[in-house]
């Protein structure tokens, strides 16, 4: 059994910013800065999102 890490507005809010980038795993960083915005305790500098 599988436990969610987020609740069902948490996963609508990814689907929009996945929507909102063309879901294109070429805009990652772009991805990774909106996401993190919904929750700063789980920041990822520019850098390291661009690592990524």
């Amino acid at each position: 059994m599988s436990k969610n890490l987020l609740d069902a507005n948490q996963y609508e809010e990814i689907d929009k910013i996945l929507e909102k980038h063309d879901m294109s795993k070429h805009n990652l960083v772009g991805i990774l800065s909106d996401v993190q915005a919904m929750s700063p305790e789980h920041y990822i500098t520019k850098e390291k999102a661009e690592y990524i």
